[in-house]
């Protein structure tokens, strides 16, 4: 038997959000019926608000965790990850959950006792029933999050319930680089990996054919591609397939010429101060942004180009090493300047948090029933939070750098190179949900007289956080400055993903500026580059029976089908080039 379903992140969180809010200090003392007044001074209107706003990507992983929970009676359990960086952001959220709620409910644990000090024990029992309740939904949540952290890292024949990842990738120069990080990062974290496939391995034998079969799929998908585009009024840029991996500047060069058009032609150029660039993973979106920024230089703009995805590929596309800190591209030449750096998030993340735990630590105890009360509150369990911020919070934090090197006008344009459309999305939330943050702490901090963050008399550099947060999403959504470049290729799953796409960034009010069609197949040219085509594929399939042996994976190779592989009846013919389960 075959089931299937998409988990629902909407309803997981809601769960987790109402169990939060019903046992926290807040609800408690409200059931008490204290006099008014009370909990504003107890500070507790911001602290319920900090512990009741799970941050994005909680979500998803407290639902792939009730899912997985709840699979008693099947054989085996498939999950479909997001891309690289995404996945890898994915599987350091059980720790982050785990925390989050482990520290809500520290100060619900110790309210008792305070109340018994202020004389108000006897008046818990009203109450008790009801939190007891929620707090055990929580920790059901709690429970389904650490079970799922603990079976991802339990090998196959290791216990009752264990997992694998299986490697997916394509035979390209840059597909095997990441392949083989990917394999690094997940063992390192615990994971069992043992099994790799390549896919769209293009065969010596395909004929006009199969390349009219590919073509004719692709002409549909460009039809409605077009319409999509037309009714909102976007740019179509119509990129063709090419046999060969384009790395490094003059290649990319080359790349931008295909893209954009030649150099002083009159065609649709992105020309915001800021653009993004996103969409699915392996559409090109690194290479497609890496020939902006060629681009763009070459006709003498002082360009950045940033890479925000965790799976860095970006100094791999531009055929050089990248550091954390903006520098010249090494063999560029052209009219302008082109600089190049993946943010450094590890240090960014620090210095947010250094920020957090200044302002949350108390210079000096507030006297009276206040002061008693902001004692016996585990608040070092509240600070000790936010050195375990949310997977992703640390790329935006790392943003607010080149915030400053926006509003010092040092560049001409800033290209910023996402991770895949979900990892992308999410990128753009945060802004929003840290400097909510962020208020609430300082409203924290003020409310209690704790100190202002930095030196005495010095600047406030919570507040100077929030603000830069609300500058970075000023800047997202400033139509006049920047814009969202969407690539795609011409099959059914990246058109849908992009038209959800597109839906999602005019929600969050960010400007699509254009749509990227890469991969657009000529049979006729396809024939004619086949032996160019073959040539450069084995040279990735050697590469990556390489990193197979040194990472000691099983390699399978999966054939490029003539139509995209959809339903049950395609599914059922393409699983027979599946390798065979292993004990």
């Amino acid at each position: 038997n075959l089931w299937a379903a998409e988990v629902d992140p909407v309803e997981a969180l809601r769960e987790l959000r109402e169990g939060l809010k019903a046992v926290d200090a807040k609800s408690y003392l409200e059931g008490l019926g204290l006099p008014g007044g009370t909990i504003a001074a107890l500070g507790l209107d911001e602290l319920s608000e900090v512990l009741e706003s799970p941050p994005p990507g909680i979500d998803e992983i407290v639902a792939i965790a009730k899912a997985a929970a709840d699979t008693e009676g099947f054989d085996v359990v498939v999950f479909d990850t997001a891309p690289t960086g995404h996945t890898l952001r994915m599987l350091e959220v059980p720790t982050f959950v785990g925390n989050f709620i482990d520290k809500a409910l520290s100060v619900r644990k110790a309210l008792g006792g305070m109340l018994g000090m202020f004389g108000l024990g006897a008046l818990t029992g009203n109450v008790d029933k009801g939190l007891d309740e929620a707090e055990a939904k929580v920790r059901t949540v709690r429970a389904r999050v650490a079970w799922l952290a603990e079976a991802l890292k339990t090998p196959p024949g290791a216990g009752a319930t264990s997992a694998e990842f299986v490697v997916v990738t394509r035979p390209t120069k840059l597909d095997s680089v990441e392949a083989e990080r990917l394999v690094i990062e997940l063992r390192r974290e615990g994971i069992a990996c043992r099994t790799m496939l390549v896919n769209q391995v293009i065969e010596p034998g395909s004929g006009e054919a199969y390349w009219n079969s590919r073509v004719d799929a692709q002409g549909e998908v460009l039809k409605e591609m077009r319409s999509v585009c037309q009714a909102r009024k976007l740019p179509l840029l119509e990129v063709p397939s090419r046999p060969e991996s384009l790395v490094g500047v003059p290649a990319l060069g080359y790349l931008a010429s295909m893209v954009f058009g030649p150099a002083g032609s009159d065609t649709v150029v992105p020309r915001e101060k800021v653009v993004l660039f996103g969409g699915k993973g392996g559409v090109g979106k690194t290479s497609m942004s890496s020939a902006l920024a060629v681009r763009a230089a070459n006709e003498g703009k002082k360009v950045l180009i940033i890479s925000t995805d965790p799976a860095h590929s970006l100094g791999d596309v531009l055929g050089t090493k990248l550091t954390k800190e903006a520098a010249p591209v090494q063999d560029f030449s052209g009219a302008g300047e082109l600089w190049a750096m993946e943010v450094d998030t590890s240090a960014a993340m620090a210095r947010f948090q250094e920020t957090v735990r200044s302002a949350l630590d108390a210079s000096h105890s507030k006297g009276g029933m206040v002061g008693q009360f902001l004692q016996q509150l585990p608040m070092q369990d509240f600070v000790n939070l936010f050195d375990t911020l949310p997977p992703g919070s640390d790329e935006v934090v790392a943003l607010t750098e080149v915030l400053e090197e926006f509003k010092k006008s040092k560049f001409d344009q800033i290209i910023i190179d996402t991770a895949p459309t979900g990892h992308a999305l999410r990128l753009l939330s945060f802004p929003e949900f840290l400097e909510r943050l962020a208020d609430r702490i300082a409203r924290l901090r003020e409310r209690f007289g704790w100190i202002a963050g930095g030196d005495a008399g010095g600047p406030d550099q919570l507040r100077s956080f929030q603000f830069s947060m609300i500058e970075l999403q000023d800047l997202f959504t400033d139509h006049e400055q920047t814009s969202f470049a969407v690539v795609s290729i011409p099959t059914v799953l990246a058109m849908e993903e992009t038209k959800r796409l597109l839906k999602d960034l005019e929600v969050q009010d960010v400007k699509a500026g254009l749509v990227i069609m890469n991969r657009i197949l000529d049979a006729g040219q396809a024939m004619d580059g086949l032996s160019s085509l073959l040539s450069t594929q084995q040279a990735s399939l050697d590469e990556l029976d390489a990193v197979s042996k040194r990472q000691g994976l099983e390699v399978t190779r999966i054939p490029y089908m003539d139509r995209e592989v959809r339903g049950i009846y395609g599914l059922r013919d393409f699983s027979t080039n599946l390798p065979t389960e292993k004990a």
